[in-house]
């Protein structure tokens, strides 16, 4: 996870108190505050943090500024001095969520180079795939996210359809999202390089958004067009910064059912693909179509597991050794919301589980 040391300088105890209070809970961020500039002008020179959001009401000509990787100006009570105009600007008085990710949106452009610290490791990757439509694959990779969260392991789930149904149940009130963070991702072609990538990653950062405790996402692409204009290097690169930014413990990828270069790509990137079946003639006609491509399975076949949706019952039988982790019965008449938050509770979401063990 990216580390900032980053300092608070108001003159407005008050304030103060309340901004500090609630980016400390920001395991990402290491604070420091200041109502006086004699020790904010020792602890520059110091070296003691990187970045310092200043209040105008506490600028003076003499502090060392240019000893700093960033300054970022409070803007709302005071006059902004001449000198600072020129700086990047954040407003004080808004929701302070707000106010981290603009942090983390400004500084991956000003110190990409911040380094990584907290835990070693990657993500695992978890695809949630079928070849049938209307079988509750979002859903169900959904309801994996939520029971996986709430067994406190940190979840980035990660919507690659072109047209996400994932709405119903994640609010999708953010300024930047899937399609800024492409747009990123274009604008740093040598993304192998680590001051880039740690870049990109503080960038996807400023944009996740947050369902409960753990869970974390991202707003859609702004178009269907985004998601086919996305290049593969450029999808490799997604996944690779989600998973390897140290922020989650899984990432949940709800593809496409198309089996194009972009799933293949999914799929190898995955260390686990879930198969969501459905009970139907028709889907057990396409799964069964499916499960004789020897060519995908050959390649893809020791990371798949079989989920039955909408379990009526009956013994359907598959022709495919790919084995079962799970069944979800069907539910009539529950909105998705309501049905996500309550399978997600009970002993059907135990496939969730199983995934990590």
């Amino acid at each position: 996870m990216l580390t900032l040391k980053i300092a608070i300088a108001d003159r407005n105890d008050e304030y103060l108190e309340r901004l500090a209070a609630v980016l400390d809970d920001y395991t990402d961020l290491r604070l420091f505050t200041y109502d006086d500039t004699d020790s904010l002008t020792r602890d520059i020179e110091m070296g003691k943090f990187q970045v310092l959001l200043l209040d105008p009401s506490m600028y003076r000509g003499d502090l060392p500024l240019d000893n700093l990787a960033a300054v970022i100006i409070l803007s709302g009570d005071s006059r902004i001095p001449s000198d600072c105009e020129r700086m990047p600007k954040i407003r004080k008085y808004q929701r302070i969520s707000a106010i981290y990710q603009r942090i983390l949106e400004i500084c991956s452009e000003l110190i990409p180079d911040s380094g990584i610290a907290g835990r070693s490791g990657a993500a695992s990757v978890i695809s949630f795939c079928s070849p049938i439509g209307g079988c509750g694959k979002t859903t169900a990779a959904l309801i994996a996210a939520a029971k996986l969260a709430s067994l406190r392991y940190r979840v980035f789930y990660l919507n690659l359809e072109s047209f996400p149904s994932d709405g119903c149940y994640l609010p999708q009130d953010s300024a930047n999202g899937m399609s800024a963070l492409l747009e990123r991702i274009n604008q740093t072609p040598n993304s192998s390089n680590e001051d880039k990538q740690n870049s990109l990653t503080m960038f996807m950062q400023s944009c996740l958004l947050t369902k409960a405790d753990g869970f974390y996402y991202m707003k859609h692409f702004d178009s269907p067009n985004d998601y086919d204009a996305m290049s593969v290097k450029e999808l490799e690169t997604l996944i690779t910064i989600a998973r390897k930014s140290g922020s989650f413990d899984v990432v949940i990828v709800d593809s496409g059912s198309t089996f194009d270069e972009k799933l293949r790509t999914i799929f190898k990137l995955s260390d686990q693909i879930v198969l969501v079946e459905k009970p139907d003639p028709i889907s057990v006609i396409k799964l069964e179509s499916f499960y004789s491509q020897n060519f995908i399975l050959d390649e893809f076949g020791d990371k798949m597991k079989r989920l039955l949706n909408f379990d009526n019952g009956q013994n359907v039988s598959i022709a495919t050794n790919l084995p079962r982790i799970g069944r979800m019965s069907a539910v009539m008449g529950a909105d998705s919301a309501s049905l996500i938050i309550n399978k997600s509770g009970g002993a059907e979401a135990e496939f969730a589980r199983l995934l990590m063990e």
